[in-house]
């Protein structure tokens, strides 16, 4: 069981706790001079045979970050309200946050009773009752505690066990933990402490550090200050890692499971606003989730009422997915506004209000993951993406495949669920556009993934169109030509002049297909104007013949077909993922070549980077076709 405290300053947390563990949370020189709790602090316990971790939090205002960091993800909630003071300022605003972030359960300490005489402890324990009224804790119990001479703490100790049964369940196939402290022990070298959100970890373990990207490996681990084989969702770990300094990582991040390593800087969330306050589009805020906080501004998707919807836009990545819970603060970082549950983690860029839209934010809401994947399906126009589906919520693809009506169920490599009516409608539509834009542009070769992305209404998932044109090819209704996808019987012709300078320039890039010159060298070689033969080379790329990497490189097709296959070998002899300079000595080029191919790799969607290294996160023969043969 994980237990925050929450309430004003000076009412006696950091005492309480200590009363409790026999632990003074109060680490920092500064805070033992000042007698002020600043940042977060640890405790460990053990009753009845139950592990409970302890997070003191500051109660002060100015360290409101603090605070919101260490109630992120917690079993209980311990308020503590001084008999002598009552409910203060920030005994509301905590009482706030705990209701909006949804923690389920709370145990009020009256402290200080030695302080108080009888008729101003049972004022205040009224005035107590009457704010938690307000909230989720209405019928939280009061405990009346004494933590110098003990009055009160076992009475105490008894209401936080009956909680027990109150802990968050935290579904998830993938681990997650939000970053709160990171130091070094030595002899084991970099440790970071944090509240698991999800999933499991054990030692040898591969874990990706984001925002940032890079790779660590667990070497051991503490579960709620014990050694332990494995953590789990819900427990406070502290994690040994290797392949990082400690001075690299920073609260706020995560360490996640690498197929999670997708920070976003957008969202789709349901909010629910405090009493009286009136959110607006564009209005600017601080948005805290996890251990961490960046400014934001938001749009509401569905009205100006007291719980919209919003599509929300950060200026710095947040490990955001399904179902994580967060709070709005003013620009100025002074009042709490709301709290909100992130409903999409990967939002379209256009189309947000739409009611096909609004009706997948809708299948979002439910509850459980068979209704998610129900609704999904119902609200779809094409095809349901099984896989981006996962990832959102974080499930395994094929725990969701459970909940599929088989009846209807045709799957492509068990990740599209399709109709087979809205099928052959989609697959139709890609024709008519391509029809129509080889009409309008005969001299291109055809449309890439994003161009027919862009012209289809409604926009299916981009997985789900990749499906569909996989399927037009199988079918002999459409062809590819590298990354463009044309009618099969479309030829793009060049005009005489550049087909015979292409004839020409051919031999010299084909000379050497997987290094050719760039386009200065081979201008200076054959005596061209540079800029005249990018110009020459752009107009024939155009034409699927060549393939622009980089602005002075072009490659002829077959090669970048038979380079982007060579990421797979080299990912997998690097356990899944690799970096520049091994892809480099596998595919005997040179560094620029590599930095160029690589970065255009990420551009067409094959890899996606993470620190140094870089995953194959797309079949290479979706997107460049299959080469006859593999280099490497």
């Amino acid at each position: 069981m994980i237990v925050a405290t929450a309430g004003h300053v000076d009412h006696g947390k950091t005492t309480l706790v200590q009363a409790m563990t026999g632990v003074d949370t109060d680490r920092l020189a500064e805070e033992r001079r000042r007698g002020l709790t600043i940042d977060l602090g640890f405790a460990y316990a053990n009753w009845l045979g139950q592990r409970w971790g302890f997070i003191d939090v500051p109660g002060h205002h100015r360290f409101i970050g603090n605070m919101l960091a260490g109630v992120a993800a917690i079993d209980v909630a311990l308020l503590v309200v001084a008999a002598d003071e009552g409910p203060m300022p920030q005994t509301r605003e905590h009482l706030q946050i705990l209701d909006l972030l949804g923690v389920d359960a709370a145990v009020i300490a009256l402290t200080r009773c030695d302080l108080a005489d009888t008729e101003t402890t049972k004022r205040h324990r009224a005035a107590t009752l009457s704010l938690l009224a307000e909230s989720r804790f209405a019928r939280a119990p009061i405990v009346p505690v004494c933590a110098p001479d003990g009055t009160g703490l076992d009475e105490l100790r008894t209401a936080l066990l009956a909680q027990s049964t109150s802990a968050v369940v935290r579904p998830g196939a993938g681990f997650r933990l939000a970053v709160d402290r990171s130091f070094s022990v030595s002899g084991a070298g970099a440790v970071v402490t944090g509240t698991a959100h999800a999933g499991q970890v054990q030692a040898d373990d591969i874990l990706t550090l984001i925002p940032g990207g890079e790779e660590v490996r667990v070497r051991g681990l503490r579960a709620l200050d014990q050694q332990q084989d494995e953590g789990h969702a819900g427990e406070r770990l502290a994690l040994n890692l290797s392949g990082i300094h400690h001075g690299s990582i920073r609260r706020g991040q995560w360490l996640v499971t690498p197929a999670l390593a997708r920070p976003q800087i957008r969202f789709d969330a349901r909010l629910r606003a405090l009493p009286g306050v009136r959110l607006r589009s564009g209005q600017e805020l601080h948005v805290h989730h996890g251990a961490t906080h960046a400014m934001g501004r938001i749009t509401l998707l569905d009205g100006t009422t007291e719980a919209p919807r919003v599509h929300l836009a950060v200026r710095e990545p947040l490990g955001v997915i399904h179902g994580d819970r967060f709070i709005l603060r003013d620009s100025r970082g002074q009042h709490t506004l709301a709290g909100g549950t992130v409903l999409d983690p990967d939002p379209p860029t256009r189309g947000r209000r739409r009611p096909e839209r609004l009706a997948q934010l809708d299948a979002l809401e439910q509850d459980a993951l068979d209704a998610i994947v129900r609704a999904s399906l119902a609200c779809t126009p094409h095809a349901l993406d099984l896989d981006a589906l996962a990832w959102k919520v974080n499930a395994e693809t094929a725990t969701l495949a459970e909940f599929l009506p088989e009846a209807i169920a045709d799957r492509q490599g068990g990740t599209i669920l399709r109709d087979a009516s809205a099928w052959h409608t989609l697959q139709n539509r890609i024709i008519v556009k391509l029809e129509r834009f080889h009409a309008d542009q005969p001299q291109l070769a055809g449309m890439g993934v994003d161009e027919v992305l862009a012209v289809l209404e409604p926009r299916p998932p981009a997985q789900v169109l990749r499906a569909a044109l996989r399927d037009l090819i199988r079918d002999h209704r459409l062809a590819r030509t590298a990354t463009r996808f044309h009618l099969p019987e479309h030829r793009p012709r060049l005009d005489p002049a550049d087909a015979r300078q292409w004839e020409r320039l051919r031999p010299h890039l084909a000379k050497q297909p997987r290094q050719p010159p760039v386009v200065h060298d081979l201008a200076r070689e054959l005596e061209l104007e540079p800029e005249q033969l990018t110009i020459l080379f752009g107009r024939i790329s155009h034409t699927g013949a060549l393939v622009r990497v980089a602005r002075n490189r072009f490659l002829l097709p077959e090669a970048v077909t038979d380079l982007a296959a060579l990421t797979t070998v080299v990912a997998a002899a690097g356990e899944g993922s690799f970096d520049a300079r091994s892809y480099r000595d596998a595919a005997g080029i040179g560094r620029n070549l590599t930095i160029d191919l690589l970065e255009y790799f990420d551009r067409t969607g094959l890899t996606r980077r993470l620190g140094d290294r870089r995953r194959v996160v797309a079949d290479p023969g979706e997107i460049f076709g299959n080469p006859s043969s593999r280099g490497g």
